[in-house]
């Protein structure tokens, strides 16, 4: 059985990520977001940074690509204020069917 820090990562990813969590805290800080251009460029640089921390989390591209993608809607909805814990919970049953599902088909 392999353990979970005993797989072979990627050191690049978190360099990327790392930087790319820098510069998505210098686009929070600096840049407004009353534009739907900046709003979708912001859930786009999310939408990067947390698959690349996904990706050296748990290296594998479906794993991270699930986390990356879960984030960026659970932040959409925040947006639009659907605050309401029941959103998260759906989000989180919808994510985890998808990788049961997939890994069942593997």
């Amino acid at each position: 059985m392999k353990r979970f820090w005993h797989k072979e990562r990627n050191i690049n990813y978190l360099i990327g990520s790392i930087v790319g969590l820098c510069g998505l805290a210098w686009f929070v800080n600096g840049v407004s977001p009353e534009s739907i251009v900046m709003q979708v460029a912001f859930y786009a640089i999310l939408g990067i940074v947390t698959f690349s921390l996904g990706i050296y989390i748990f290296t594998s591209i479906k794993e991270a690509f699930l986390v990356s993608i879960g984030s960026v809607i659970c932040l959409f909805l925040r947006s639009l204020n659907l605050r309401h814990p029941i959103y998260v919970i759906l989000l989180v049953a919808v994510l985890c069917s998808i990788n049961v599902y997939y890994n069942k088909r593997d």
